[in-house]
């Protein structure tokens, strides 16, 4: 939706070059895409025309702080700064480039002014618990602390602010062990303000094992999650300290239920690829975190890095292949990609689905895309798998088989998702279709009888379901459509 509100008003600007309005519109949704160059060319002649235009400067301090132009990032956080809506926001930001430059005091400051200004400044008042124990007035960071637990118990960043302060950090580090996200989400905060030694230490602690640390399922453990690595090795060298360990470390972790989002991942991952440029780990979750911000030829040109690489990363190709199909290339070039999906990555079921897309695109018969579906190495295909299955088995005229399929396999509910009745409404009606199209209109006339009034035992279909389920419009259609072919 972010992508086609940019691309509406970039569509805009081409009749409206000079609009102040839809300028600031887009370089705000670049800036939350982390399109960072494109964002200071939008926002720039926003402030040529309209100086003190503090929404447009906040923004344009977000883009020239990511691209590491400081000074000019602070020159647009003091236009913010002076008044309304985003005072609050660009005093954080101001105080992150004074701790960053070890003006801590200076960072305190403003911290303190954008919270005892705006009380709902929450973030501001968090970080400042840490800024005041580096600054080694720990009584007030532990007063600070007390009145802002009280008000949020559940705040990690706080919890474990706490523990630093000489806390026990009842259940933390379960807690913190259960989504190494969670640990990432501290740790920027205290990159945010330079104190990398603070995030290393974080990113480095050994987190407990065993049933109180309660995750979701597949979720990696910290020490295997190739982010924690890649952010410490980060960390180590803005401190000047050999990286290289942690970096390597990283670049053999699985990848799996690993998805970079945060705008600090660029820098870090570019870092990490800089180290080394033939660690596919870094190409492939940079690409990632392109293709989250819409940026689909730069995400394709680091997932070819990795696919030199590795081409084994799982996910990879399927990525590969279903950006080709979004981006509207010959869909030979993504059967390609899903293809080699189906040798590297055969476990995922998204590739063989991938594929048949492709081919539907590419125009080949139903018969290859059945074949490419049934290439699927698992006992238990997913719904989706199935259910695209059994509609190809119709399209090739294999009907009776498309049932099978629906009758022998266990098929879980998926919330939002179709159902065997739904599908198998679908074969019939498909079935119904091809006989109307070769004149067999008693068959049509038949088939549309039992369909209406037979329940179905093997699939659980009770007649009252099923005749429910012919009332919606769009089946009433396709019956009609159906009869409408015999009466010709």
């Amino acid at each position: 939706m972010v992508l086609d509100a940019l691309s509406t008003y970039n569509e805009g600007l081409k009749r409206f070059p000079e609009s102040v309005v839809l300028h600031r519109a887009a370089g705000r949704l670049e800036v939350a895409l982390k399109q960072y160059p494109q964002a200071i060319e939008q926002l720039s002649p926003t402030l040529a025309r309209v100086s003190n235009d503090k929404e447009a400067s906040y923004y344009l301090g977000i883009a020239y702080a990511a691209t590491g132009e400081a000074e000019k990032a602070r020159s647009a956080f003091e236009v913010s700064v002076q008044y309304g809506t985003f005072r609050a926001p660009s005093l954080y930001e101001l105080a992150a480039l004074d701790a960053r430059h070890g003006q801590m005091e200076k960072a305190h400051e403003k911290l303190a002014a954008a919270y005892t200004e705006f009380p709902d400044a929450a973030l501001a008042s968090d970080v400042d618990v840490a800024l005041l124990r580096a600054l080694h007035n720990a009584k007030e960071a532990e007063n600070r602390l007390r009145t802002l637990q009280f008000a949020d118990p559940a705040n990690s960043f706080l919890r474990y602010e706490a523990a630093r302060l000489g806390g026990t950090g009842v259940a933390l580090w379960e807690h913190l062990a259960a989504d190494p996200e969670r640990i990432l989400a501290i740790a920027v905060l205290y990159m945010h303000f330079g104190l990398y030694d603070e995030a290393v230490e974080l990113l480095a602690h050994q987190f407990p094992e065993g049933p109180d640390v309660v995750s979701e399922p597949g979720m990696p453990r910290p020490e295997k999650y190739p982010l924690i690595a890649y952010y410490r090795g980060y960390c180590r060298e803005m401190l000047h300290q050999d990286a290289s360990a942690d970096f390597l470390a990283a670049s053999r972790m699985p990848t799996i239920y690993v998805f970079p989002n945060r705008a600090e991942s660029l820098a870090v991952l570019k870092r990490a690829i800089a180290a080394n440029p033939k660690d596919a780990n870094a190409h492939a979750l940079l690409g990632s975190l392109y293709m989250s911000g819409g940026m689909q030829d730069a995400a394709m040109s680091e997932w070819s890095a990795a696919r030199e690489l590795n081409p084994a990363i799982p996910a990879l190709l399927r990525n590969m292949g279903a950006t080709t199909l979004y981006l509207k290339q010959p869909p030979e070039r993504a059967i390609e990609f899903f293809t080699e999906g189906t040798k590297y990555d055969p476990q995922n079921a998204q590739v063989y689905l991938g594929l048949e897309q492709a081919l539907h695109e590419a125009g080949r018969p139903a018969e290859e895309r059945v074949a490419a579906l049934q290439k699927f190495p698992g006992t238990n295909p997913p719904a989706t798998l199935i259910f695209q299955l059994t509609r190809d088995l119709a399209d090739a005229g294999r009907y009776d088989e498309a049932q099978r399929e629906l009758a022998t396999r266990f098929i879980p509910l998926e919330e939002g998702g179709a159902s065997q009745l739904d599908v198998y409404i679908q074969i019939k009606l498909k079935q119904a279709r091809a006989l109307a199209a070769k004149q067999q209109c008693q068959d049509v006339r038949n088939l549309l009888q039992h369909l209406s009034s037979d329940p179905v035992p093997q699939l659980s279909l009770a007649k009252d379901a099923i005749t429910l389920a012919l009332q919606s419009p769009r089946r009433k259609k396709e019956i009609a459509e159906a009869q409408a072919a015999c009466q010709k």
